[in-house]
This record gives C-alpha cells, sequence and structure tokens, in this order.
C-alpha cells in the first residue's frame, strides 16, 4: 500500500509539473542608455544589423514613430527594437517639433513630386483629382478640367500624378486614404 501511495504520489507530482521555455533575448540587445529620442520622417526605414544598405533587415519603422538613439556612426544611428539592436540612416529622423507640426497640419505633402510634362505650345490648366492610399502611393486619379484640349498631355500627367509619392496622411495618429486635388497649368 505504501509502495502504491508513494507511486501515486510521484505521478501526481510529474503530471502538475509545467516545463517552462526560458526565451533567451536577441544577440544583438544590450542595454545602452538611449542618447536622445528621435521620430522616423520617412514614410518607411529598414533597420539593419550592421551600418550598411546591404545588411541583413531587422525589421521596419513606420512614419512618425518614436526611435531611441543608442550611438551614432557617421551617417547611421545605432537604435533599439523589440527584436534587437539595429542601424538606420540618421537622415530618415527628425526631432519631436517636427512630428509635432505634421501632425497638427492635415495638409498632404510630396516624398516624391510628378515629374514635369514639357509642352511649350499648351495654354491652360489640367487638373486632377487623385486617391492616395495609407502608404503614400496614389491609386488612382481622375481627370477633373482640362482646359489645353490636348488629351495626350493630360494622360502623360496623370502618369507622372500616378508615379508620385506622398507621405503618409496621419489623423489621430493613424495612417488615413485620402484624396489630393493635383493642377498643371501651361
Amino acid at each position: 500500500m505504501k509502495k502504491s501511495a508513494a507511486l501515486f504520489a510521484f505521478l501526481a507530482l510529474t503530471a502538475c509539473t509545467r516545463n517552462v521555455a526560458v526565451v533567451a533575448p536577441p544577440e544583438n540587445v544590450n542595454n545602452d542608455a538611449a542618447i536622445r529620442v528621435a521620430y522616423v520622417g520617412a514614410p518607411e526605414v529598414t533597420i539593419r544589423v550592421f551600418p550598411t544598405d546591404t545588411s541583413s533587415a531587422i525589421t521596419t519603422f513606420r512614419y512618425t514613430e518614436t526611435v531611441s538613439v543608442l550611438a551614432e556612426k557617421g551617417d547611421w544611428v545605432k537604435v533599439r527594437t523589440i527584436l534587437g539592436n539595429g542601424w538606420m540612416h540618421k537622415a530618415d529622423l527628425v526631432d519631436a517639433a517636427t512630428v509635432d507640426a505634421i501632425l497638427k497640419d492635415p495638409s498632404p505633402r510630396f516624398l516624391a513630386k510628378p515629374e514635369p510634362v514639357p509642352d511649350a505650345r499648351a495654354r491652360g490648366e489640367i487638373a486632377y483629382a487623385a486617391r492616395v492610399n495609407t502608404d503614400g502611393e496614389v491609386i488612382d486619379f481622375q481627370t477633373l478640367r482640362n482646359t489645353t484640349g490636348n488629351k495626350a498631355l493630360a494622360d502623360a500627367n496623370g502618369l507622372a500624378l500616378k508615379n508620385a509619392r506622398f507621405y503618409p496622411m496621419l489623423q489621430k495618429g493613424q495612417r488615413v486614404v485620402f484624396t489630393y486635388e493635383h493642377r498643371v497649368y501651361y
């Protein structure tokens, strides 16, 4: 009886014991203190293992996200991520005042403007309504007015607008789809 009670107690204790997996932090994490806090000023930036454009990507940060800067090395800054420390271009960072101004001004801003379509003979205006997605890409457009009378010129300017890129539009900290009215004058 004592043997079966001991065996039962051992089995009960073994059955109730849980194996807990211990997850080690990423190898490139350290406890460096941040030298400053900055914000992402580009639509999206890639965080890399080493300060080179060919280094492996760790993660990406998006427009206006907060970044803890740990160190600077030339044109690169070392930043903290949840997946480990990595490197990004210093030029892709902005300060708090810039982010505050961005969040207060809901006006669309071009990251890459439409390429001009020259035509020395044209006179008039071409107006478009462009729908822009949350990443700042023109997803479609509609010609609202073309007083030049030149359909090929309107089509070429529409294609230039389609290839343009905007900074993402933010409302209450969230990216939103928006419509932009674009005009070209000849």
